[in-house]
Order: C-alpha cells, then sequence, then structure tokens
C-alpha cells in the first residue's frame, strides 16, 4: 500500500524535473505545480513540456484532461533524468495525472 507521508530524504539532492505531456487527437487542459505555483493551460495543443529546478522531498504533479471525445492523454513525470511516475487515460474527455514526492 502506498504512503502518503512525505518521504524521509536522508540527503537533499537537487535538479531538474521535467513534465511531458502528449495527446492523440484535439486539445487538452494541464494543471501543474513545480516547487512555487499551480498552474493551470486551458487549450493545450500537441507535445507540451515544462521543467524546473527542485530537489528531493519536494512535490511533483502534472494533470492532463483531453477536450474530446475518445481521446487519449499520457502524463510524465522526470527528475534527474529519470522516469519516476508516468500514466495515461483514453476515452472520453479522459484525465491522467501523476504526482508524487521526488526522491
Amino acid at each position: 500500500m502506498a504512503s502518503l507521508f512525505k518521504p524521509e530524504i536522508k540527503k537533499s539532492l537537487t535538479g531538474t524535473v521535467q513534465y511531458k505531456v502528449c495527446g492523440s487527437k484535439g486539445s487538452y487542459n494541464l494543471t501543474y505545480h513545480d516547487d512555487d505555483k499551480t498552474c493551470q493551460l486551458p487549450e493545450v495543443q500537441k507535445k507540451w513540456s515544462y521543467s524546473f529546478e527542485s530537489k528531493t522531498g519536494n512535490y511533483a504533479y502534472v494533470a492532463a484532461q483531453s477536450n474530446v471525445r475518445k481521446g487519449k492523454v499520457v502524463v510524465r513525470i522526470y527528475f534527474r533524468g529519470k522516469l519516476v511516475k508516468k500514466n495515461s487515460a483514453s476515452g472520453d474527455y479522459a484525465i491522467a495525472k501523476a504526482g508524487g514526492y521526488l526522491f
């Protein structure tokens, strides 16, 4: 069972967090969180990515909702070049989300 508590970090490491989102057709709405803020972007077309600097123990989150019927969205979170979370969804106005503490 997954823990809802922040993991204990023995040594803090900094690095680049990268969110990548893609969809099958049409546009999608995005919500993401970086160290400073939560942002929403409506009507994103094609592939989207966003990068920022963070450190272990911080929380990362990205979600996308398709704006079309029978659509597909895929969200990915990378930290220090390594894929740490991935999720996808398909169907009418599908929502995919990924989040967690960086380690």
